[in-house]
């Protein structure tokens, strides 16, 4: 089953796997957080957060669309 997921700040990509009768991908979509917020004082010395859309098309097409920031 594919799975969809925005939680992971730093990180965004589609991964796929391949086996002989099927295929699915995990895609991580980053967080679209305020850095400077308080509630995100515990990541100060993280990268900068990863901002994008994930769009899947028919279950079938699958990537992220990076926000420019």
């Amino acid at each position: 089953m594919s799975t969809v997921q925005g939680h992971h700040h730093t990180e965004c990509y589609t991964q796929w796997f391949v086996g002989k009768k099927e295929k699915f991908f995990a895609m991580q979509t980053g967080c679209g957080v305020d850095d400077s917020s308080y509630a995100m004082a515990y990541g100060k010395w993280f990268p900068k957060s990863a901002i994008s859309a994930g769009i899947v098309i028919g279950g079938h097409t699958a990537f992220n669309v990076m926000m420019d920031l």
